[in-house]
C-alpha cells in the first residue's frame, strides 16, 4: 500500500426486512481521520462504524431502495467515497399465492414461496 493510498469501502446488507436494522462496516483503507454517512433517508453519521441503523420501512411500495454514502478524508484532506445500495422490502413474511397460471403470459407462470428473504434452507414441493 502507498504511504497515500485511499480507498473508501464499506459493507452493508443487500437487503432488509421491515424490522431489521442495518450493520453498516468500514472497510476503507488509508490515513483516515473522518468518515461521514449519508444513510439516503435524511439521517446521517461520522463515526467510523455507525450504529445499527433501521430504515423506514415502505408504505407505498413493496420495496425500497437506500444509497448509502461513506465518504472518507484523509490526513492530506483528500477524500474518496463508495456507495452501497440496500433494498427494504415491505414483508418478509414467507407467502405462497394459491394459484398460478403457466400460459407463459409472464404473469403468475410460477409456483413458488414469496417474501423468503430469510429463508436460508428453504424446500418448496
Amino acid at each position: 500500500m502507498l504511504d497515500n493510498a485511499l480507498d473508501a469501502a464499506f459493507v452493508a446488507p443487500a437487503t432488509l426486512c421491515p424490522e431489521d436494522v442495518a450493520t453498516l462496516e468500514d472497510k476503507s483503507i488509508g490515513k483516515i481521520n473522518s468518515w461521514y454517512w449519508d444513510f439516503g433517508d435524511g439521517t446521517s453519521s461520522n463515526i467510523k462504524n455507525p450504529l445499527p441503523h433501521t430504515f423506514p420501512a415502505p408504505t407505498a411500495s413493496r420495496e425500497v431502495f437506500y444509497n448509502v454514502r461513506l465518504r472518507v478524508t484523509d490526513i492530506y484532506n483528500c477524500s474518496d467515497s463508495a456507495t452501497e445500495r440496500v433494498k427494504v422490502v415491505s414483508t418478509c413474511r414467507i407467502g405462497v399465492p394459491n394459484a398460478f397460471t403457466p400460459n407463459g403470459d409472464g404473469k403468475n407462470d410460477y409456483l413458488y414461496p414469496l417474501n423468503a428473504y430469510k429463508a436460508t434452507d428453504l424446500q418448496f414441493s
